[in-house]
C-alpha cells in the first residue's frame, strides 16, 4: 500500500525591512501634500472658502484616504509587527500617564489662554461641530500612521526610544509641506512660525509615542492628540 504524500503548505513569509518602513513614512509625507487640501483644492474646483462646509467635508475624508495605506500595511504585516492591528485598539491604555497628560494639556491651554488674552476667551472662529469632527479624524489618522504603523514597525529594528524619535521626526516633517506649498504659491515663508511649530510638534510627538509605548494602545495618544489640537484652537486661537 502506497503512502500518501502529505503536502505541507508553507506559511506566507512577511519580509519587512527598516528601509521599507522608512520609505513608507516618506511616502505618507508626499501623499499628504497631494491628497489633502494643502493646494486649496476646494477653492480651485468648488470655489469654497476656508471654513466652509465643503472645505470641512473635504478635509475630513481626504485625511481618511491619506491613512488607507497605513491600514493596508498594518493588515499585511500584522503577523510580524510587535503590536497587531487588532491589539492597537483592544489593548487597554495605561490610565495613570493618560490622566496626568490630559491634566497637563488642559492646564497648559488654559494657562496659555490667560497669558495671551488676559482672561477667559473663546476663539470667535471656533465651531464645535467643525473642529470636533476635524480633530477627531486628525487624531485618528495621524496616530494610526505615526504610532500605530511608524513607531510600531520601527520597533522591530530599533529600540522603542529610537523608534519613537525617528517616527516623531517624520511626524514633524508632515507639517512642513503646507509651508513650502504656500511659499510656492505666495512667495511667503514664516520662518519663526515654522521653527516654533516644529519644536512644539516634536515635543508632542515624543509624548504621543510615550503614551503608546506604555499601553501598546492607540487610545491614549489619540485622546491626548485630539485634546491638544481642539483646546488650542478653542482657547488660544
Amino acid at each position: 500500500m502506497k503512502k500518501q504524500k502529505i503536502n505541507h503548505v508553507q506559511p506566507k513569509v512577511y519580509q519587512l525591512s527598516l528601509g521599507k518602513v522608512i520609505i513608507s513614512l516618506i511616502m505618507f509625507i508626499l501623499l499628504w501634500a497631494i491628497v489633502t487640501n494643502a493646494w486649496n483644492y476646494t477653492g480651485l474646483f468648488f470655489g469654497a472658502q476656508k471654513g466652509s462646509l465643503v472645505n470641512t467635508i473635504y478635509d475630513f475624508f481626504s485625511r481618511f484616504i491619506w491613512a488607507i495605506p497605513a491600514i493596508v500595511l498594518l493588515s499585511y504585516y500584522s503577523k510580524c509587527i510587535p503590536v497587531t492591528w487588532k491589539q492597537l485598539f483592544t489593548n487597554m491604555p495605561h490610565m495613570k500617564p493618560l490622566i496626568i497628560t490630559v491634566a497637563i494639556i488642559v492646564l497648559y491651554n488654559f494657562g496659555a489662554m490667560l497669558f495671551n488674552h488676559g482672561g477667559l476667551w473663546i476663539n470667535p472662529a471656533f465651531s464645535f461641530f467643525k473642529h470636533f469632527s476635524t480633530f477627531i479624524m486628525v487624531a485618528f489618522v495621524e496616530e494610526l500612521v505615526y504610532r500605530g504603523w511608524g513607531l510600531n514597525a520601527l520597533s522591530m529594528f530599533l529600540s522603542e526610544k529610537k523608534a519613537n524619535i525617528i517616527s516623531t521626526l517624520f511626524f514633524v516633517l508632515l507639517h512642513l509641506p503646507a509651508y513650502f506649498i504656500k511659499l510656492y504659491l505666495t512667495g511667503t515663508f514664516p520662518i519663526a512660525t515654522v521653527v516654533t511649530q516644529c519644536v512644539f510638534v516634536f515635543i508632542l510627538g515624543l509624548l504621543f509615542g510615550y503614551l503608546y509605548r506604555r499601553g501598546k494602545s492607540l487610545w491614549s495618544p489619540m485622546i491626548v492628540h485630539f485634546l491638544a489640537d481642539f483646546l488650542s484652537i478653542m482657547l488660544i486661537g
